[in-house]
C-alpha cells in the first residue's frame, strides 16, 4: 500500500503542478492582453480630457480649411470681375475715342446741317465807349 500511495501522491503532485502551471500561464496572458490594452475601463476617465480636445482641434482645423478655401473662392470671383470690368472699360474708352474725332463728329453734325469750319474762329471785340 505505501508503494500505491506514493504513487497516488506522485500523481497528485503532478497534476497539481500542472495545475498552478496553467494557472500561470492564464494569468501571464490576461497581464500580456493588459499591457496591450491601452484604453481601459477604468483609465477611461483619464482620456476623456485629452480626448476632448483633440477632437475639439479636429473641428476647429476643419472649420479654418473651410473659412481659407471661401476666401480664396471670394478672391477668385473677385479678380474675374476685375478681369471683366477692365476689357468693358478698355472697350468703351476705344469707342469713344473713336467716336470723339473730329471727322466723326462732322459727319454726324452733316445730318443736322451743320458744316465743319474750314478756317479758324475769328475772336470778336467790342471796344466800350466812355
Amino acid at each position: 500500500m505505501n508503494e500505491v500511495t506514493l504513487i497516488e501522491a506522485e500523481q497528485e503532485a503532478i497534476a497539481d503542478a500542472k495545475v498552478k502551471e496553467q494557472a500561470k500561464h492564464e494569468t501571464s496572458k490576461k497581464r500580456s492582453k493588459d499591457k496591450l490594452l491601452i484604453f481601459k475601463r477604468e483609465d477611461a476617465s483619464k482620456w476623456l480630457p485629452f480626448t476632448l480636445f483633440v477632437f475639439i482641434m479636429v473641428v476647429f482645423y476643419i472649420s479654418v480649411q473651410q473659412f481659407a478655401e471661401r476666401i480664396v473662392r471670394n478672391t477668385e470671383k473677385i479678380n474675374r470681375e476685375i478681369k471683366e470690368l477692365r476689357s468693358e472699360y478698355l472697350s468703351t474708352k476705344a469707342e469713344l475715342m473713336k467716336e470723339s474725332m473730329q471727322t466723326d463728329i462732322a459727319k454726324k453734325l452733316e445730318a443736322s446741317g451743320m458744316k465743319e469750319l474750314r478756317e479758324p474762329a475769328s475772336k470778336l471785340t467790342i471796344e466800350k465807349k466812355q
